[in-house]
């Protein structure tokens, strides 16, 4: 198993939290998905997949999607728990990635539109 798979399961289960979240409105679900979200983005489990920088596969643009949900999603929590200190941190990493991909994506446009004319 793969050091991202890993990270998949454990951002699923943090996903799981959540939803049971909002079903139930009961916060120990919330600090759950809190505890896996960070778990996830402090041990940088899907650094080891492909970059987006190479994203020209589906897949890649798939974990593009993937990274971006996780920051989006574990602000969102961070939000709602009144992490302070991780709503910003997340906010500057997600401004990042975003920064990163829409560079990269770009450039991958620009190389197949060049190729067509």
């Amino acid at each position: 198993m793969r050091r991202w798979e890993v990270g998949e399961i454990a951002y699923r289960i943090a996903q799981l939290y959540y939803g049971q979240y909002c079903r139930t409105s009961d916060s120990s679900y919330l600090a759950e998905a809190f505890v896996f979200y960070e778990a996830v983005l402090d041990r940088e489990y899907l650094r080891d997949a492909p970059s987006a920088a190479a994203a020209a596969a589906a897949s890649e643009v798939a974990l593009a999607h993937k990274q971006l949900r996780l920051l989006v999603r574990f602000l969102n929590v961070s939000l709602i728990l009144g992490r302070r200190e991780m709503v910003l941190r997340l906010a500057l990493l997600l401004r990042i990635v975003l920064e990163e991909h829409r560079r990269s994506f770009q450039l991958q446009f620009l190389a197949r539109r060049s190729r067509i004319i």
